[in-house]
């Protein structure tokens, strides 16, 4: 009951295996990403969205981190960025500290963090860090994460599904949307 409660796949998968024809587990798989997306987007406000699509086009730098499954989250939302503005920076680099970026943070940069489901207590430390330098702060987590992340913005993305692993197609279509409303923001350079 713990580990369900934590949301531990180990503990949300199904026992049983089910029997079910290939063609009904393609079905299932489809429906639970629609359903992943439509939980994450449907939720979004009109106000939020663009406050945080102005703050990432007109932020002298953009800078994003996510650890686990987020550090490879993150590292697709900077190349979507990177092909329409400059400055986005991914941190930390193999061999460096998160302390050498933290400590460079101005208030006219912007910080995007993706914190998902077994977060690590450094991501409330960054956020925190950011928000003492007066930086923008967009948290990407999931329903589990607690309401005190004390970010800008804090978008909720459904990551589970009935299967051993999260899911993140929602992330995903929310990244694409944020991208490609960004590239709207900055125009035709």
């Amino acid at each position: 009951r713990d580990g369900r409660k934590v949301g531990s796949p180990y503990f949300l998968m199904d026992r049983e295996s089910k029997s079910e024809s290939f063609a009904q587990r393609i079905h299932n798989h489809i429906e639970q990403d629609i359903a992943s997306i439509n939980l994450t987007l449907e939720g979004l406000y009109k106000e939020t969205f663009d406050a945080i699509v102005k703050a990432i086009s007109t932020a002298r730098r953009v800078w994003l981190v996510g650890f686990r499954n987020g550090h490879y989250l993150a590292g697709y939302a900077r190349w979507q960025l990177i092909q329409v503005r400059g400055d986005v920076h991914l941190m930390p680099q193999a061999g460096e500290t998160m302390a050498e970026y933290l400590a460079d943070l101005q208030p006219d940069d912007v910080l995007i963090v993706m914190g998902f489901r077994r977060r690590l207590p450094a991501i409330q430390r960054i956020v925190d860090t950011a928000k003492k330098a007066g930086v923008p702060t967009l948290v990407l987590t999931d329903p589990t994460a607690p309401d005190t992340m004390r970010a800008t913005w804090t978008i909720r993305c459904e990551i589970r599904g009935n299967d051993f692993f999260d899911r993140y197609t929602g992330v995903m279509s929310f990244l694409h949307l944020l991208s490609v409303s960004v590239a709207r923001a900055t125009g035709a350079k």
